[in-house]
């Protein structure tokens, strides 16, 4: 069974594997709208790599993928924590409270299977971009500014900010 929770609507939110060698971005092209271009790109590249220390999921609603998640850790940065990937939902389904519950399974699916892992990190673009979409959002949630390396792998052609969350409050 997949990580999933019944939203207050009646709807079914889970996270469903992406199968490896699987490619989101063109299995599902609405999942392009989540990001602007060059934040697309990246995301659809890191959407299809798997590695020995992470997940890729869709987010399903009902069944309908309407977006895209996952984790991943990095041998160079502390022992107690785990990054988010790419995570969004198509913006028709925002403002409706799903990617706080996006947030929730992935803190569930992280005490279940990685209970040594105490921090969500989400790395989130330092600029314009970032301080006016993503930020607002896990600030709202909890998140708050942390200092933590970049993960091996993860450098970008744009600045980034760590946030950090606390796995167990994340995951009520």
């Amino acid at each position: 069974m997949h990580p999933q929770e019944i939203c207050p609507n009646g709807q079914r939110i889970e996270l469903v594997p992406v199968d490896t060698g699987d490619d989101p971005f063109a299995r599902y092209p609405s999942l392009q709208d989540i990001w602007p271009e060059p934040y697309r790109s990246e995301a659809a590249r890191i959407s299809r790599v798997h590695s020995a220390s992470g997940e890729v999921f869709y987010v399903a609603l009902d069944g309908t993928v309407i977006g895209i998640t996952g984790v991943f850790f990095d041998d160079n940065n502390a022992p107690s924590d785990v990054y988010l990937r790419w995570t969004g939902v198509v913006p028709t389904v925002r403002q409706k409270g799903l990617g706080r519950a996006v947030i929730r399974l992935v803190a569930n699916l992280c005490q279940q299977r990685y209970p040594t892992r105490k921090r969500l990190i989400e790395l989130l673009p330092d600029n314009e971009y970032g301080h006016a979409f993503p930020r607002p959002f896990f600030e709202r949630i909890g998140f708050r500014p942390c200092p933590v390396g970049i993960p091996s792998g993860e450098d970008k052609d744009w600045p980034v900010i760590a946030y950090t969350g606390d796995i167990r409050r994340l995951s009520i």
